[in-house]
């Protein structure tokens, strides 16, 4: 089921889709994206649920937690990944750059940064605001205080 918040925070049911959605976020133009659970999936829905597009991801690099649209062409997806080897478990956070016309990945770098448990900052919640000659990671912090970290790349 989707869900939003009017502005007393109020929750208000809006739809349901017949998968997992592990993040979704308003296009600007009347549609909304959507990944499924693990983000094996991405969907271009109306606002009213119903599935306009759907394609498989191609990539595999990290499951996308949190999207974000940043431009009108464009679809930042935050997520985390892990690789096995020799010395264990590997996690690591990573962030894309999407299209938002078909949903092609044009960019994607791993994240290093970690919050003070360890786990990636992208694991969580995540925003990118420009802010004048610098960019501003937020991400809600992975322990029991609910608070917002933030890092930022001059």
């Amino acid at each position: 089921m989707v869900i939003c918040f009017d502005a007393d925070f109020d929750v208000m049911a809006r739809f349901t889709v017949d998968d997992h959605l592990g993040a979704i976020c308003d296009l600007g133009d009347g549609t909304l994206f959507a990944v499924s659970w693990g983000s094996r999936t991405f969907y271009r829905l109306s606002c009213t649920g119903a599935i306009l597009d759907q394609r498989t991801n191609p990539n595999h690099f990290v499951d996308y937690q949190d999207v974000q649209m940043i431009s009108p062409h464009h679809i930042l997806a935050t997520g985390v990944g892990s690789l096995r080897s020799s010395g264990g478990l590997l996690r690591l956070g990573g962030l894309a750059i999407l299209e938002t016309e078909n949903f092609r990945v044009i960019h994607q770098t791993p994240v290093m940064a970690t919050m003070p448990s360890g786990q990636s900052i992208t694991y969580n919640g995540f925003c990118v605001e420009a802010r004048e000659n610098r960019v501003v990671f937020n991400c809600l912090v992975d322990d029991t205080t609910a608070s917002i970290g933030h890092w930022t790349v001059s």
